[in-house]
């Protein structure tokens, strides 16, 4: 199915011949926009496979849309708050109280995520601000999908209008309409959740879900890059990584000039004339772009994933208590856009069929070595290359269909310390 949402389930796959009796743990966490997706989407048979006995996968759901992210005074008062976190939260848990029964390690569990679902793992990092033990020793946020968290007037906003197109009066209203209904009314707010010039609702925001995290002060503490850049997170052992077309997938390539500023009072909160003129004249100049759709995918891709890879290497690197254990990858491999990487890692089918199968051997390897040595070196596949420590000279690895280089992190530079410096506008 497209959307599962049977939090009670979760897939354990276990190895034919496990070398121990206590095996480290690759726990994934789907994506879909917080809006779709399911556990069976992200396989681990080719993890489990190539790691030859030595590894656990596990894959887990959890509330989605308007079952999972609904925010509003009446929610927060009433119900959970992110609630699609709550649910991770207590998967993890769970494995940590019964992997041992599959013979899991519950002291040696990583946790992995692309999209939506690195975009969760990021969560689980700065859950509760990092108080507490964390139930997992290390993380792969990969694509961390960092969609601008809505503030309350925009939730609020969203939870009337809902309430409107069902005849409902109150949240315990809205909990006796049918799950397929409900599905129904997450697909319609994401499409017509913004408003027009004159006000007028009905706009759809290309690439932005409606749905997803926000601030609720227990947790979610606060917005994710200011929160990683002041410590608040769980100081554990990263791996992260992004493409290189991320905002490909979700713009209108056909855009035109006319769209374009309304399609950036959507993707912004507010932004104002002196955020738009250095956004547009200094850091994203149209000469620059082919089209006015390729200028607004650089725009969306850097806000909603490149830019959060830097934040969390950085800040990892400065915090962790392991800090030469953060790494970072880039890809343009078959053709660099959003979610490329999975078909190189995830697969129901241990040979494939792969884009690339030798860039599919190397990249499993680096994940299970990581998962394995918290670090994607001592059992990285014989002749891929080492994979450098963030912390050194913030190296990365690049990836392409041809070949695997270290090379400087490209985003570090202006266009994301600029929205690392207006965190309202960005709100992530």
């Amino acid at each position: 199915p497209e959307q599962s949402e049977d939090c009670l389930l979760l897939n354990v796959q276990v190895p034919h011949n496990p070398a121990s009796s206590s095996l480290p743990v690759f726990v994934e966490i789907h994506g879909g926009g917080y809006t779709a997706g399911n556990a069976e989407a992200v396989p681990g048979d080719a993890l489990v496979h190539r790691a030859n006995g030595t590894m656990i996968f596990v894959g887990i759901q959890y509330r989605l849309g308007l079952l999972g992210f609904l925010a509003s005074a009446e929610v927060r008062d009433n119900g959970i708050l992110n609630a699609g976190l709550v649910d991770q939260r207590m998967a993890l848990e769970w494995v940590q109280r019964h992997i041992s029964a599959f013979g899991g390690d519950p002291d040696r569990v990583t946790i992995a995520g692309e999209s939506a679902g690195g975009g969760s793992v990021s969560y689980q990092l700065m859950a509760y601000g990092g108080a507490g033990v964390a139930p997992f020793r290390a993380a792969i946020p990969e694509l961390p999908w960092w969609q601008p968290l809505k503030n309350d007037t925009l939730s609020q906003t969203n939870y009337e209008r809902i309430l409107h197109n069902t005849s409902c009066t109150d949240l315990e209203c809205l909990r006796r309409i049918p799950s397929d209904q409900i599905i129904t009314l997450t697909q319609n707010s994401i499409g017509n959740s913004y408003p027009d010039a004159a006000g007028n609702f009905g706009q759809y925001a290309t690439g932005d879900f409606v749905f997803g995290p926000v601030v609720d002060g227990s947790f979610i503490k606060g917005l994710p890059t200011a929160e990683f850049k002041a410590g608040r997170f769980y100081h554990v052992p990263i791996l992260t990584n992004h493409e290189s077309a991320e905002g490909d997938s979700f713009t209108n390539l056909n855009e035109t000039e006319a769209e374009f500023p309304g399609d950036l009072q959507r993707i912004f909160n507010t932004p104002s004339k002196d955020f738009l003129a250095t956004l547009l004249n200094d850091l994203y100049p149209r000469n620059e772009y082919a089209s006015v759709g390729k200028q607004r995918s650089a725009i969306f891709g850097n806000l909603y994933v490149c830019c959060p890879t830097l934040a969390i290497a950085s800040s990892a690197s400065q915090w962790g208590n392991n800090q030469s254990a953060i790494f970072k990858f880039n890809s343009s491999a078959d053709g660099g856009g959003h979610g490329t990487i999975g078909a190189y890692v995830y697969s129901a089918d241990i040979n494939g069929p792969y884009p690339n199968a030798t860039l599919a051997a190397i990249l499993q390897s680096y994940y299970i070595s990581f998962t394995k040595y918290l670090d994607p070196n001592p059992g990285r596949l014989e002749g891929a290359p080492f994979f450098p420590s963030y912390s050194d000279a913030q190296q990365i690895l690049q990836v392409s269909d041809a070949d695997i280089v270290v090379g400087a992190d490209a985003d570090r530079g202006a266009k994301c310390y600029f929205y690392e410096a207006n965190p309202y506008t960005t709100r992530n």
